[in-house]
This record gives C-alpha cells, structure tokens and sequence, in this order.
C-alpha cells in the first residue's frame, strides 16, 4: 500500500519524512458516531442533563467537531464533546436526516 504518489519518501508520508516522527491521527474519529455535546452550566438549570445527544458529522476549520443535532435539525460547533466511536447513526432506517445530511454537504 502506497501512502504518498511519490516513490522517493518510501512509504512515508511527507510530514514523516520533514519531521522524522510519524504524525498522530488519534484526534481522528469514526464518521457518524453518536457523541454527546457538554451543556455549561450557563445555558442549564440544577436538574438539567449535561450534555446532548448528536451524530458527528466531522471537524470545523477552528479545530472543533462540527455535529448534528437530530431532535432541532441544527448544525452545531463544539471542542467540549465526548464521542462513541463504538455506536454508529442509523442512516438507512432515518430518511428525513440523511436528507438534511446530504442538503447540508451539497451546499
């Protein structure tokens, strides 16, 4: 498996090679998981959850996830999730969210 086009970094990839350490990819996530946003204190009363419930739909330019809220339709922006890679969206059983999904990529 080649992982750069060029034969000349020998199965590197070019940071690699810059850098002489391989790059880390354990901020990468599963696409779709089911992960859950943090309420602050702020925005939520005693009795409140703490966190919502959302499906990753992948990173914002700032660093942050960009995720889904099925129950409002709302696209949302947050550094302070917590992320099930072991529990995946549904997308064949929900129509109505994949139709947002793919509304929300083709724009």
């Amino acid at each position: 498996m080649e992982q750069c086009p060029t034969k000349k970094l020998k199965n590197k990839v070019p940071e690699e090679d810059w850098s002489g350490s391989k790059p880390s990819v354990k901020q990468l996530k599963v696409f779709s998981s089911i992960c859950y946003k943090h309420i602050p204190d702020a925005k939520r009363s005693k009795l409140d959850d703490k966190s919502e419930k959302m499906i990753l739909l992948g990173y914002h330019s700032t660093g942050a996830y960009k995720l889904y809220d099925p129950t409002n339709k709302k696209v949302h922006i947050s550094r302070h999730v917590i992320v099930d890679e072991n529990e995946v969206w549904k997308w064949e059983t929900d129509t109505e969210i994949r139709n947002v999904y793919s509304h929300i990529f083709t724009e």
